[in-house]
């Protein structure tokens, strides 16, 4: 007698709600994440954490760069770091929410609450700050609730 082997459906998870999705939707809804910091290392890490989490990531490390790849293409997100060189991080996201107000940007920092503290209207601006500091955990689980708050209404840059 012949065992029958038969293989379960692939089952594939949207990011963004957690919520079961078709493979052809799932490959159409990977969120593209533009992450913008000053150190290598820390575009390298974040990069990685969130390809593993299924998400598409495209890294720069200027403020001018970011500015260039935004207009270049389509972002669900913006990951941007406080301390940027040359184009600072106060210009990149003026620019940003100069081209889309509801594309969503996290800012992600090392600074201590002091100096969070004395740019609060600069933060203002932003839809969340998370410090460096943080586990990865905390990060994702905000990259998610924007990504959700955004499928939602169906809009992306």
């Amino acid at each position: 007698m012949q065992d029958l082997l038969v293989a379960a459906p692939t089952v594939i998870f949207d990011v963004a709600t957690s919520a079961p999705a078709s493979v052809q939707t799932a490959r159409q809804m990977n969120p593209r994440i533009l992450f913008v910091d000053d150190e290598a290392n820390m575009r390298e890490l974040l990069s990685l954490y969130l390809r593993h989490e299924g998400m598409e990531v495209t890294t720069v490390a200027t403020g001018q760069q970011a500015k260039e790849v935004f207009c270049q293409a389509s972002f669900d997100l913006t990951i941007l770091d406080l301390r940027l060189a040359g184009v600072d991080s106060w210009d990149v996201l003026n620019f940003i929410k100069h081209n889309d107000s509801k594309h969503p940007v996290i800012i992600y920092s090392g600074v201590d609450e002091n100096e969070l503290v004395q740019k609060k209207d600069f933060l203002g601006r932003a839809d969340a700050v998370v410090r460096k500091m943080s586990p990865l955990a905390s990060l994702l689980a905000e990259i998610r609730q924007h990504l959700r708050k955004r499928s939602s209404t169906g809009e992306a840059h």
